[in-house]
């Protein structure tokens, strides 16, 4: 999150050198300027001269202004801009307290793109039942938007209704409704287009009061549906009765639904005639099983649904015995028994599985050491998420173990997770997975850990040759410690993301941050230093000229840059404009702190 300017001086500057940037820079597709308060100050001056620079570009394809208190006007004037740059693919103007109005006048304005390409982020804007009227008339007149999220706009029953309409239209492929207090009747009037709409293949209702009755209409409209292949129903309380509904109609011939999302939907396989029953076996009877899911489903999240033992054993049997394709699962928050586990691990070896989540997870017994066993062993799993798990700080040895095993995982979360110093302890050490030569990771999170410690994993950082990005976010690192990872880091070459929001960073030991970015063979781009509020302008300053020198040289050579040996005169001395605004976004961009001064 990026901090709030301190007055109309900081927003102008920032103005300034958005409109430098558009203007002078060719090469730049992408800014990112969420969150950073631009609109209350902003003049009308200002706005115009942002929106005419913005006509005249000919590069930029992605604008994210989300949660700027923009209003209106400054919003508008960038959406006549698009009309006539015909190059902008993804504007996000979210959180803006747009009216209604002016989301109509922002759709209208892609009435001139010859082809479905815009991705079109309209969320948080409170528009109420209007603003789903306005925008359903405005989408079936423009055939440009690809992708629509209008989530948390408080459309009620009466907006979804309305909106309706906009579903059969030729060219929406992505629609999110999410969080908009539709209600069963809602839904409902939702469900007869969707029943028959051409092009829509990705529906979120997710936080919406669904309910049994609502998704008994939505399992109407999925059996003659043959668009659809992404369902986000995430805490809809569709309750057992709706999940009966539901299950059969994802099974149907017609449906082609390959990604589900049921989480937060507690209950799911509670008895219907006594709740205070668990009985996994009455969602998943065997002479049912052939219509427990798609047979094509290659993504489920069921987190914070299973909520007994034995519940994921039974799941796990069925989907090992239904879905051959299988690819992602999603069981936070369940509770794993050995058995539970133990059907997990045949799940994994049966099927194509490559993310699993187990997130806050309780095990019981010996379920954890028994499952990270079988992950050792299986050959396809790349993203395990094991955050905020009581049993990891347990097991962290085993762990270890299974990821170095495990030669094709990539991604692994070990966030929120209690570790301490534990990491640097004989047989629990992270540098030991860093430097296997089995170790495939690409990417570790070890953010909110209670790590304090970190020259160790310096240490196997500086053996490592994969991996790409390091979380460490939100972690009180001592400044011995972090002195020694960066001069460790320094023989890393891949290594591209660092994450360091709240991490307690003093200047002097971000300065050395600085030094490490003027290695040549550093390939780090992209740095977070976010909430340690140590670190002086100048520094942060200096570090976000060196990222953008090192995004530069990579973008423009399509590989990691190797900095030539007049890099750090050539950092010091850049006061061109076109450095300016790129040094005052890209802190916006990969910092989320806001750039002041002056170079």
């Amino acid at each position: 999150m990026a901090d709030t300017p301190e007055g109309a001086a900081d927003v102008a500057e920032l103005n300034r050198n958005l409109i430098t940037l558009l203007l002078e820079d060719n090469s730049v597709r992408s800014v990112d300027l969420r969150d950073v308060n631009l609109g209350p100050c902003s003049s009308a001056e200002d706005i115009d001269n942002v929106a005419a620079a913005l006509k005249d570009n000919k590069s930029l394809i992605s604008f994210n202004l989300g949660h700027n208190t923009l209003g209106d006007q400054y919003v508008m004037a960038l959406a006549q801009a698009a009309s006539q740059n015909l190059i902008l693919q993804h504007l996000d103007v979210s959180g803006n307290g747009l009216s209604a109005r002016a989301a109509e006048t922002v759709v209208r304005c892609f009435g001139n793109y010859s082809k479905a390409s815009v991705r079109l982020n309209l969320s948080h804007n409170q528009l109420g039942p209007l603003g789903a009227q306005l925008l359903t008339v405005a989408l079936l007149d423009v055939n440009s938007i690809f992708a629509l999220n209008v989530a948390g706009n408080g459309f009620l029953n009466e907006g979804a209704a309305c909106f309706a309409g906009a579903i059969t239209t030729d060219t929406l492929a992505f629609l999110d409704l999410s969080l908009n207090d539709i209600g069963p009747e809602g839904i409902t009037a939702l469900s007869t287009p969707l029943s028959h709409s051409p092009n829509l293949a990705v529906l979120s209702l997710s936080q919406n009061q669904v309910g049994p009755t609502g998704a008994t209409s939505l399992a109407k409209a999925l059996e003659t549906n043959t668009s659809l292949r992404v369902l986000h129903l995430e805490g809809t309380a569709i309750g057992v009765e709706g999940w009966a509904a539901i299950r059969p109609a994802l099974a149907s011939k017609a449906c082609r639904v390959q990604s589900l999302n049921l989480g937060m939907n507690t209950g799911l396989f509670v008895h219907p005639h006594n709740p205070s029953h668990h009985n996994p076996l009455h969602a998943f009877k065997k002479k049912d099983q052939e219509f427990v899911f798609n047979p094509d489903l290659t993504s489920l999240n069921v987190a914070r649904v299973i909520c007994a033992q034995g519940e994921t054993a039974t799941l796990a049997k069925s989907l090992t015995s239904t879905q051959q394709h299988l690819v992602s699962l999603d069981l936070s928050s369940c509770i794993l028994s050995p058995a539970d586990a133990e059907s997990l691990a045949i799940l994994a070896e049966q099927t194509p599985l490559k993310v699993l989540s187990l997130s806050n997870c309780t095990s019981t017994g010996s379920s954890f050491p028994l499952l990270l066993h079988a992950i050792g062993q299986r050959g396809t799993l790349q993203s395990l998420d094991l955050s905020q798990n009581e049993s990891v700080r347990e097991h962290i040895g085993a762990v270890i173990i299974a990821a170095t095993r495990c030669s094709s995982l990539t991604a692994l979360n070990l966030s929120k997770n209690n570790l301490g110093d534990l990491i640097i302890t004989p047989g629990n050490c992270l540098s030991q997975l860093l430097v296997a030569p089995t170790c495939s990771l690409l990417h570790l999170s070890l953010g909110a850990a209670n790590i304090h410690e970190v020259s160790d994993i310096g240490v196997g950082l500086s053996r490592n040759t994969r991996l790409l990005s390091l979380d460490l976010k939100n972690n009180q690192l001592s400044a011995s410690s972090f002195e020694s990872f960066t001069l460790n880091l320094a023989a890393n070459t891949v290594l591209t993301s660092l994450d360091l929001q709240s991490c307690h960073i003093s200047d002097a030991t971000a300065q050395d941050l600085l030094a490490l970015l003027a290695s040549p063979e550093c390939c780090l781009s992209t740095v977070d230093l976010a909430g340690n509020k140590s670190v002086s302008a100048p520094v942060m300053r200096g570090i976000n000229i060196a990222l953008a020198w090192h995004r530069r040289v990579r973008d423009q050579t399509g590989t990691d840059p190797l900095i030539p040996e007049n890099t750090m005169s050539r950092i010091s001395a850049s006061r061109s404009s076109v450095d300016r605004a790129r040094a005052s976004t890209d802190v916006l961009c990969n910092c989320g702190k806001l750039f002041r001064g002056t170079l």
